[in-house]
């Protein structure tokens, strides 16, 4: 298993892309590789680097949550009705997964119908699974 971690993403940050895609290129084809972002805006960008798994963060969970609104009504970064407000994101053969996190900012925003989240990923070998 190797792990990779970013800071907020790549937009605009020619040498840390390189930096990743340098370590990302050194990976065997045995290893079960895991990318941890904190802000999810971008992973897309994330996606040709081939992780299996990529943990993020920083959404909040949406804020707000509202039935039948997925991803809540606002996340920092993402503004109204965000793509990725917390929970789990597949895409083809990689996954996303990111945690509604513990955080009760910013205070003038309270967390409704969204309570404070910790989540654990249990890792087991593919040929456990069923």
């Amino acid at each position: 298993m190797r792990l990779f971690g970013i800071d907020d993403g790549l937009g605009g940050k020619a040498k840390q892309k390189k930096q990743l895609l340098a370590a990302a290129a050194e990976r065997r084809d045995d290893e079960f590789s895991i990318l941890a972002i904190h802000v999810p805006n971008d992973v897309e960008s994330y996606l040709p680097y081939g992780f299996d798994l990529m943990l993020s963060g920083h959404t909040h969970g949406g804020q707000i949550i509202l039935p039948r609104v997925l991803n809540g009504l606002y996340a920092p970064g993402q503004g109204l009705l965000p793509k990725y407000g917390g929970g789990r994101y597949d895409f083809e053969g990689q996954t996303l997964i990111i945690s509604r996190g513990l955080a009760r900012k910013p205070i003038w925003l309270p967390r409704v119908f969204n309570p404070p989240e910790l989540v654990l990923v249990d890792l087991k070998p593919a040929e456990s699974l069923p």
